[in-house]
């Protein structure tokens, strides 16, 4: 059978919950600052980039011309934000809902896990696992 709104939304808040738990875990997404907004075990972190940055990313990552590219940010922003919406009913771009915020047009990737590690810490939590992205994120944290 299917599973409800609720059912699925209960679902995931217990996966995530049960995730965070551990000590020195990151979520990459997922709604945790929906899902565990009190939560001080985590640190939710909002990280944006300007839509001209973005089509330069996606032009390289998909291998696409600037139209492509922009089209395929308009359709994974809609998607992203209808499902936010669908399920949660708040808009995943409202910066408030999260802790800190990164501006990724001017910090690298490394920069960005140095910041991000250095919150952690500074919130008492001296060992950090990074997942899903782990590998390349442990060497950028270093």
């Amino acid at each position: 059978g299917y599973l409800t709104k609720k059912e699925y939304t209960d679902g995931l808040r217990a996966v995530i919950s049960a995730i965070s738990g551990r000590e020195g875990v990151v979520i990459h997404g997922r709604a945790s600052n929906v899902l565990l907004p009190e939560s001080r075990s985590a640190l939710h972190v909002y990280t944006s980039m300007a839509p001209a940055s973005r089509v330069d990313a996606a032009r390289r990552e998909h291998r696409v011309g600037p139209k492509s590219a922009r089209a395929l940010l308009r359709q994974a922003d809609r998607e992203f934000i209808a499902v936010h919406k669908g399920l949660f009913d708040m808009d995943p771009s409202d910066a408030t809902q999260f802790d800190i915020s990164l501006n990724m047009d001017r910090l690298g990737a490394a920069e960005a896990a140095r910041v991000v590690a250095g919150a952690v810490r500074a919130m008492g939590d001296t060992s950090l696992a990074i997942s899903p992205n782990r590998r390349r994120l442990e060497i950028a944290a270093s």
